[in-house]
């Protein structure tokens, strides 16, 4: 009954079932498992091309057919069912005949399934209907319930026969419907039938046959699948299984999963046979078919481990609930895998290549790619090393990864992972164990283990070895890389046994095998080490033992105590173990013990004695390599040591050292055999000398000696009558006497002649045996003498060319023979030198001094020139004049041949001839420029000056000469001066400032006075001009213009210049005074000539300090006489005669004052006169009480009126605000007395006054007092503007005065703002600075004196004063500072006391770093060298950081060195600050604090161009500017010595020293 008949039978049963989805598990297995726990790299990836797109759903049905056949086949497992068959069938309709070969290219309508297989139960057919339940029985792989229903992917009705039933499926509105009954055949097989809802093409068999035998591989009782078209069979696979012995697990590894849920039980190995027959289809060139089947066959192993599974019940439920079956209480993994060598085995039975049908069955060998995980079919899942697994492993959903996402199922699959990885261990073993067993067998129970069958079995050994560590190395798994590591990890770590590895003795635990190290290589044979092709091959599983520190290389330890120990090497592997030795100990650390241990455990046989590297002490060069000889015992052969480095050997090896030449020849001639030979065997001796002579050269002076001691009376010359002692025997080229014992050599080459000579071999004949040998043949001859020795002349002894200098043997022109002469008294046979009279070498041949015999006889002394000192004493007197010009000549001619070297300038033979025939001179005695003769020098003949620069003569005598001339004898005459003056007029180059400012003072020209010559300086003559106001003063000369152009250098002009007008009036004041005539016209004149000349003068310190002492100066003095006022003049110092600044003051005290002239006061005030009114002091006296009456509150509120526009207007130039007038207060008295003192005569004059101005610096207020009667305005305002106005003028007494006495309405007129200053005078005062701190300063500072304090102003108009006052301060002009001491009383209420201010008397001397430097003129008047004193670079720099501080340039600073107690003033708003205060007080004290200190002195000056005194005023302004400039001090000190603001106020704060 056909199929179709079948069908509609079952299909017309009415009974209609519906298929049911249980929806629940349909979530729980699928939609709930779609969180990837590994997502980043277990992504899956399916390449779906286009021929295998009809084929998939094709490959999931057929999975679910084996499965169930193979579940089917597990229920007759007590049958003893022992195979199972599938068979496929493609129909393409139509096509009956089997032969039909067209058919394979049509497309399929109809796919029927068939197995042999347990039919279905009624259980089955129920859960065929019911989608995603699954197989309930853990023991069955399905477990999702939507394997069948794949089918309907292509196919719309499917129908499947099983035994005596059918069931039909078919859709109704949508919804799948089923229809199950009998078909009355009874038939026990089970066929799926599938009519294709569109045809589809034939799969090709190569990529259907390899998913069928991957399918089949790990089913256990499928044996067969066949595969047809239209009943023609087109593939065919068979498996054969060949049970094998259960493998033993050993005790040390660990049979249990992590977690213990598996345990591994048992495993059994089990061979398996798998065979494709394939149905080949090839077109033939007429359009027809060849059809032909292929075949092939592989063997493959089969490891089953079995495992016991022991979960808690939570665990248990948690599986159940994910999967809907409780997990297996016993289940197995296998591992499938190809036996020792069969994957080639496999290769070779194949009938075909790989590429035919053996294609089918490749994807069962992935080595050496990795294997595949198999949960029931292979999945994407790789296993990370070259085995397939297959397992109980709980997949995804599609059952193509396994599933590490839920937690309970991965902890369930990486335990199962585990035991694969425990199994892969235990099968590596197992191989390993195998591999021993061969090489057991084949190689190591050889006898002869280098024959070529037992170096083919190694290497086949070598060849097994690397295919097994390939396979069962781990590479990273895909697409889940955990896999792989969870395996790995498991595989390593699971035994207590070392892991088996190959070595170059056998398999050996890992830890007894080393890897190979190619420095070694020569050498290490007795040492364990991975083969080099096999690490070379399997370098990645041995990098990963090496990162598990399961395996490493050798060692030191290793090679003495595994390699050195156990035998002794040969000469070829002493090689190479020194050859690493060196390698070694360049990278490493050595220490002397291991060296020690090496030298001693290292062996190697030398000549046939075992000897340790220790006993040895030298090694030999090639040299001595080269030579067939005996050598001491301490030697290395030089077969061992060849190829190593000199340098190394002697480093690495303790005392090696190369054998020393002596240290052999010694051995060679303490040795009986040796030395007979050296001296009987000609040949050996040639060799020994040949060594000897070519390390000769390389020998120290004391070897080379100690060599000649051994040598030299031992018979080791062969020469051609036997064997000479070196003495006795000649080199082979002296050839003069023939009967002599010559050296004779088969290789002349070997032995170098100079090493024949150091040994003492003759190079020529002794010179007296010749000698006597020529005289005993009566024909001696010194020229027969010198051509044998020239022969010769290399060989020729020094002392024996001593001989030929020292003896007198030569003999002499014109001379009788008998006479001889030494060599070194005669001269070359040339005519010149026989012209000059010179004894001449008797010669009868041509002389050249190209020829042999000239350089011969010259190397032995003859002369071929006279010496410089001979050629010229016979060019000078008293050397006849015959032989006088032709020595001049000679020298002339051979200068630069023969004496340019040696001859000198300043030779002191007189040779050279003058232009006076008689004078002969030296060459720095005469001079080429004939005009010199005029001043006395000699002249160089004529004819000679083309030689005069080589001769060293030269032009003009040098300026030191003409000077001496001039000023030692000068001319006599005023015709020999103009003739000496023009000649020097044309030497002007040559002299120098300081040489003519010398001349300025020497008497060297001629006048005439009283009938005689007499002689003067420059300096006190002018040249003959119309200018008659200087006649008489000085002397007036005339040479004519070329001369007085030197006289003009020299500082003779028409007019005298300042610094010449001073020198005469300090040096001759007494004589210019006879000469003024009661006229004071010309000197005042004078005087300002000097003034206007005064920056030239102030640079000549002597000048200045002459005219300090010198009563040159004219002070005048106002004397009355018939009511006329007339001057009366008196000559005096400056220090005498005042600056007349105040005519009331001059008048008063009757001084000398300076002339009325601007230049001439600034000329007397730098020399000392002081000014007049600053000389002046004035202080006041009351009488009567002070009291308010009406006359002074008028003029208070006056003043309070009048005095703020004053204010206004000079407020830039003033030391107060307008504020500070409300605090004066007028009083009245009875009386003023006003006293004047001339402070430095001591002078005093009182007069009455009708005001005065009182202060009172504690309570900053100012009482004016006045007497009675009309107030003196002008008084008054004289007052007032001392006290307001920082430099008082009359003009501003005018102005102040006008202002008190003019109404407000013409003050308005003239502009001034009157009615804004009085609405500001009613504004309340404020004052802006709090002035507690400073008033208590100044407190402290006074002692409680009750004193006055300028009227406060605000911080910012005080600094801005300040910092105004600063600018003004400038460089000192002058280079002289005079000041007498002056002392001023202070009255402080009932209180006095006396501020003394201190003269000084410097000078300046050098400037240094921009400030100039003064010292003291008294006392101690100088140091030795100021730029060289230890602390003026450290002051300088102090100086220079204050200048910074303060804002202030660096010139306005100057530097003053005087013992005493003044540490600095202020000169006229110039800076002075005493180096010796400094040197004794801060040098040794902290920078920081003598910083601080100074900061302080430079306050106090600064002050003092408020207030000249030391009053309360001035502490007012040395608080303030201290007060401005703290903050600046400040920030230096902390960037100088990295200090707090803290610690710097407390050093501030600290007494001042």
């Amino acid at each position: 009954m056909s199929l179709d008949v079948l069908r509609k039978r079952v299909l017309s049963n009415n009974k209609e079932e519906r298929v049911e989805v249980n929806q629940r598990h349909l979530i729980d297995k699928v939609l709930a498992r779609c969180v990837n726990r590994f997502g980043d790299n277990q992504q899956l990836q399916f390449v779906s091309l286009k021929k295998k797109l009809s084929i998939l759903p094709i490959q999931i049905f057929l999975k679910f057919c084996c499965v169930q056949g193979i579940n089917a086949k597990r229920r007759l497992a007590n049958n003893d069912a022992k195979s199972s068959k599938i068979e496929i069938f493609f129909e393409t309709g139509g096509a009956e005949k089997p032969d039909n070969e067209a058919s394979l290219y049509k497309k399929c309508t109809r796919i029927l399934f068939k197995n042999n297989g347990f039919v279905f139960r009624p259980e089955d057919w129920n859960r065929l209907k019911k989608i995603a339940e699954g197989n309930p029985d853990e023991q069955k792989i399905g477990a999702f319930g939507v394997g069948f229903y794949s089918l309907f992917s292509i196919c719309e009705e499917p129908f499947i026969f099983s035994g005596d039933h059918g069931m039909g499926f078919y859709w109704h509105n949508c919804q799948l419907r089923a229809k199950f009954g009998p078909t009355d055949l009874d038939n026990q097989r089970t066929t799926f039938l599938m009519d294709l809802r569109e045809p589809l093409q034939i799969p090709t068999f190569d990529e259907f046959g390899k998913f069928l035998a991957t399918s089949m591989i790990f089913t256990e009782n499928l044996r067969e699948i066949c595969v047809y078209t239209n009943n023609t069979e087109n593939l065919k696979l068979s498996k054969r299984v060949i049970d094998a012995p259960v493998m033993e697990v050993a005790k040390d590894v660990n049979t249990y999963s992590p977690r213990g849920i598996f345990y591994l039980k048992s495993i059994d190995l089990r061979r398996v046979e798998v065979r494709v027959e394939r149905l080949n289809i090839t077109p033939n060139s007429n359009k027809t078919f060849s059809c032909q089947m292929e075949n092939a066959t592989i063997h493959l192993r089969v490891a089953t481990g079995h495992l016991d599974v022991d979960v808690t019940e939570t665990f248990s439920a948690e599986m159940e609930r994910s999967i809907k079956k409780k997990p297996p209480i016993t289940t197995a993994i296998q591992m499938l895998f190809p036996e020792l060598g069969e994957y080639k085995l496999s290769v070779i039975e194949s009938q075909a290549t790989e590429e035919g049908v053996f294609k089918t069955l490749k994807d069962l060998l992935p080595y050496p790619e990795q294997g595949r995980i198999f949960i029931g079919f292979p999945t994407h899942q790789t296993t990370g090393h070259s085995s397939h697994l297959t397992a109980r492993f709980i997949p995804t959903v599609e059952r193509e990864s396994i599933d590490l996402v839920d937690k309970t199922l991965a902890i369930y699959n990486e335990e199962l992972l585990s035991m694969a990885g425990i199994l892969t261990r235990v099968v590596y073993e197992e191989q390993m164990d195998q591999l021993s067993r061969f090489y057991t067998d084949t190689v190591s129970s050889r006898v002869d283990p280098d024959s070529k069958e037992v170096q083919t079995a190694r290497e086949l050994f070598q060849k097994k070895a690397t295919q097994i560590l390939t396979h069962f190395t781990f590479r990273p798994s895909t697409p889940n890389n955990h896999v792989g590591i969870i395996m790995e990890k498991m595989f390593f770590t699971c035994s207590n046994k070392p892991l088996s590895v190959i070595s170059s003795v056998g398999v050996l635990p890992i830890q007894s095998v080393r890897l190979p190290d190619a420095d070694m290589a020569g050498f290490i044979k007795a040492i364990p080490v991975v083969p080099k092709n096999v690490l070379n091959d399997c370098k990645s599983f041995f990098d990963k033992a090496k990162e598990r520190r399961m395996i490493k290389g050798i060692t030191l330890e290793d090679v003495l105590n595994l390699e050195l120990q156990e035998r002794t090497l040969t000469e070829a592997e002493t090689t190479a173990l020194m050859k690493w030795w060196i390698g070694y100990c360049t990278n490493s650390q050595v220490s002397d013990m291991e060296r020690s241990q090496f030298l001693l455990q290292a062996t190697t046989i030398v000549n046939d004695r075992v000897l340790p590297l220790a006993s040895f002490k030298y090694f030999l060069n090639s040299n001595l390599a080269a030579i067939d000889s005996d050598f001491p015992i301490n030697t290395l052969p030089y077969t061992i040591t060849r190829t190593l480095a000199k340098k190394s050997l002697e480093i690495y090896f303790g005392n090696y050292r190369e054998l020393p030449l002596l240290t052999w020849v010694e051995f060679i001639l303490k040795t009986p055999k040796m030395h007979q030979k050296v001296e009987s065997d000609a040949a050996f001796a040639e060799n020994f000398l040949g060594i000897l002579s070519r390390s000769f050269k390389s020998l120290s002076t004391t070897d080379q000696e100690a060599l000649h001691t051994l040598l030299n009376q031992k018979k080791i010359i062969p020469t051609k009558y036997g064997m000479y002692i070196p003495d006795q025997a000649y080199l082979s080229s002296v050839t003069i006497l023939p009967d002599l014992p010559t050296v004779y050599l088969k290789k002349p080459r070997h032995v170098v002649e100079p090493f024949f000579t150091f040994l003492g071999v003759r190079k020529h004949v002794e010179l007296q045996l010749i000698f006597d040998r020529l005289i005993s043949q009566g024909n001696w001859d010194h020229m027969n003498l010198v051509k044998y020795l020239i022969s010769r002349v290399d060989d020729i002894a020094p002392d024996e060319k001593e001989k030929l200098r020292t003896n007198a043997i030569w003999p002499c022109e014109d001379e009788h023979e008998i006479k001889k002469h030494l060599i070194s008294d005669l001269y070359a046979p040339l005519l010149e030198l026989r012209e000059l009279g010179l004894p001449i070498i008797k010669w009868k041949k041509r002389w050249s001094a190209k020829l042999a015999e000239a350089t011969f006889l010259t190397s032995l002394g003859l002369r071929t020139y006279p010496s410089l000192n001979h050629i010229l004493s016979l060019a000078a007197p008293p050397t006849e004049s015959k032989f006088r010009c032709k020595a001049l000549d000679y020298f002339l001619t051979h200068f630069k041949d023969y004496y340019a070297t040696d001859y000198t300038h300043s030779v002191n033979i007189a040779f050279l001839p003058c232009v006076d025939p008689t004078i002969y001179a030296t060459p720095s005695n005469c001079f080429v420029n004939p005009a010199c003769s005029d001043i006395g020098f000699n002249v160089l003949r004529h004819d000679l000056r083309i030689h005069a620069a080589e001769l060293g003569v030269e032009q003009d005598p040098p300026k030191l000469e003409l000077t001496d001339r001039l000023i030692n004898k000068p001319p006599k005459d005023e015709i020999e001066a103009r003739k000496v003056l023009e000649y020097l007029a044309t030497q002007l180059g040559v002299f120098e400032n300081a040489d003519l400012e010398e001349l300025g003072e020497a008497n060297f020209i001629p006048i005439k006075d009283e009938n005689k010559i007499v002689h003067t300086n420059p300096n006190s003559c002018l040249l003959e001009s119309q200018e008659e106001r200087y006649k008489g003063f000085f002397t007036h000369v005339n040479f004519g213009e070329k001369a007085n152009l030197f006289l003009k250098s020299c500082g003779v002009h028409s007019s005298p210049s300042a610094e010449k007008l001073a020198w005469r009036l300090v040096r001759s004041p007494i004589e210019l005074r006879s000469k003024i005539d009661e006229d004071f016209k010309h000197y005042k004149e004078f005087l300002h000539s000097i003034a206007m000349g005064l920056r030239t003068i102030r640079q000549k310190p002597k000048l200045m300090s002459a005219m300090e002492q010198s009563s040159m100066f004219l002070g005048c003095r106002i004397v009355s006489s018939d009511g006329e006022d007339n001057m009366d003049y008196v000559f005096t110092t400056a220090q005498q005669i005042f600056l007349n600044n105040s005519d009331k003051l001059q008048r008063m005290f009757d001084v000398l004052i300076c002339p009325e002239d601007d230049l001439v006061e600034q000329l007397y005030e730098l020399l000392g006169s002081m000014r007049l009114k600053e000389s002046v002091a004035i202080s006041h006296k009351s009488k009567g009480d002070a009291i308010i009456s009406e006359r002074s509150v008028k003029l208070e509120s006056l003043l309070r009126e009048r005095v703020p526009l004053y204010l206004r207007k000079h407020g830039s130039r003033s030391r107060h605000d307008t504020e500070w007038v409300q605090n004066i207060s007028v009083r009245e008295v009875q009386e003023i007395q006003k006293t004047y003192l001339l402070i430095p005569t001591g002078q005093s004059k009182t007069e009455q006054t009708s005001c005065y101005l009182s202060n009172n610096d504690v309570t900053s207020e100012h009482t004016l007092l006045v007497t009675g009667g009309q107030p003196d305005y002008l008084e008054i305002a004289a007052n007032l503007d001392a006290a307001i106005c920082l430099k008082q003028s009359t003009k501003n007494s005018l102005a102040l005065f006008s202002m008190l006495t003019m109404s407000l309405d013409n003050l308005r007129k003239l502009g001034c703002p009157v009615d804004r200053i009085a609405r500001e005078s009613k504004r309340p005062k404020t004052i802006a600075v709090d002035r507690a701190r400073v008033v208590s300063s100044i407190w402290r500072r006074t002692g409680n004196r009750q004193i006055g304090i300028p009227t406060p102003s605000t911080p910012d108009d005080i600094a801005t004063m300040i910092r105004k006052a600063v600018t003004s301060f400038k460089a000192y002009p002058g280079t002289m500072i005079k000041s007498q001491t002056t002392i001023h009383r202070m009255d402080v209420d009932s209180n006095s006391y006396r501020d003394i201010t201190p003269g000084h008397s410097l000078e300046f001397i050098c400037r240094i770093n921009q400030i100039e430097v003064y010292v003291s003129t008294v006392g101690y008047a100088n140091v030795a060298n100021i730029r060289m004193h230890p602390n003026i670079k450290k002051f300088t720099k102090l100086l220079g950081e204050l200048c910074n501080i303060f804002e202030l340039p660096l010139p306005t600073v100057h530097i003053f060195y005087e013992i005493g107690q003044s540490k600095a003033f202020n000169h006229n708003d110039s800076l002075f600050f005493n180096l010796y205060i400094y040197e004794k007080r801060h040098d040794a004290v902290g920078e920081m604090t003598t910083m601080i200190n100074w900061f302080f002195t430079f306050c106090h000056e600064l002050a003092h161009y408020f207030e000249p005194l030391h009053n309360a005023r001035h502490e007012f302004y040395f608080s303030s500017i201290a007060e401005t400039y703290t903050q600046k001090l400040f920030a230096k000190l902390q960037d100088n010595y990295t200090v707090s603001l803290d610690k710097s106020a407390k050093d501030i704060c600290s007494p001042i020293s």
